[in-house]
């Protein structure tokens, strides 16, 4: 009886160990699966916890960026805003001053234009009173011309006169003579030979001079004259005897010239020849 009593105590005693095992095993289960739980718990608060706060800080971020891009886009709107003042400035500026530099263009034209209108009416009258000088000088050349020819006229005819008077027609025992005409008027031609003179009877000064007093004493022109012949007189060294007619007449006069030292050939008496002589 005790022996079996004691078995049951036993097994009592190994079954309370064992149910005490279990519980306690039961127990530290449990407590692993509440520390277990515990920091997942805890864990998953802290990965939402930083995760939230990761997303706070991109919402941050993203809020603090949209800012800066709103405060970016208000600095640039007001530096756009600016610049279009400044422009809008500029373009003012630059139309007033293009409105003054026209308006001054303007003007200087305005005078360049009336400054040419007056020195073309400048030119003009000085045109105008160059040619009233021009016609007055002209009128003074005109008016001293015909004076000068009047004066001309009135010694021409004195002189006809004077030559008329002075001027003697004789006849001639020459069959070959007209009549003989004397001037006492007739003087030297004068000459531009010096040094002792000798008498030429070939083209040069002499010759020329001979014609020359020749021309003073017939009225007829060098160049209209036809010389027949021009010789010496009497052998003379200083006297001459020339035979000239107007070219185209048939009418000769015959001219006697005696040297006059210093002075030139002077015609002394000329000779009115006969037609066909």
């Amino acid at each position: 009886m005790a022996k079996g009593k004691n078995s049951r105590l036993q097994f009592q005693e190994k079954k309370r160990k064992s149910n005490l095992i279990l519980n306690s095993s039961i127990a530290i289960v449990v407590g692993l699966i509440i520390i277990v739980g515990s920091f997942i718990f805890f864990s998953s608060e802290d990965s939402n916890l930083a995760s939230e706060e990761e997303e706070q800080s991109i919402a941050e971020q993203h809020l603090q960026s949209d800012q800066s891009d709103e405060e970016q886009s208000d600095s640039q709107g007001e530096n756009r805003d600016e610049e279009n003042e400044e422009d809008s400035s500029s373009q003012n500026e630059d139309g007033e001053q293009s409105d003054e530099e026209s308006e001054t263009a303007s003007i200087e034209e305005a005078e360049e234009k009336a400054a040419e209108e007056e020195k073309a009416e400048q030119e003009k009258a000085e045109e105008k009173a160059e040619q009233e000088e021009a016609k007055k000088e002209k009128r003074e050349e005109e008016e001293k011309e015909e004076k000068r020819k009047e004066e001309e006229r009135k010694e021409k005819e004195e002189e006809a006169d004077s030559d008329s008077d002075a001027t003697s027609t004789e006849s001639s025992d020459d069959p070959q003579v007209a009549e003989v005409i004397t001037n006492k008027n007739w003087k030297p031609i004068g000459t531009s030979q010096t040094g002792e003179h000798v008498s030429v009877y070939e083209d040069g000064v002499d010759w020329d001079e001979k014609v020359e007093a020749i021309s003073y004493a017939t009225g007829i022109g060098v160049n209209d004259m036809t010389i027949w012949h021009i010789g010496n007189h009497e052998g003379h060294p200083q006297k001459s005897v020339g035979t000239v007619s107007a070219s185209g007449s048939e009418t000769k006069y015959r001219v006697y010239l005696e040297w006059i030292d210093g002075k030139g050939w002077k015609p002394v008496t000329m000779e009115k020849l006969v037609p066909g002589a």
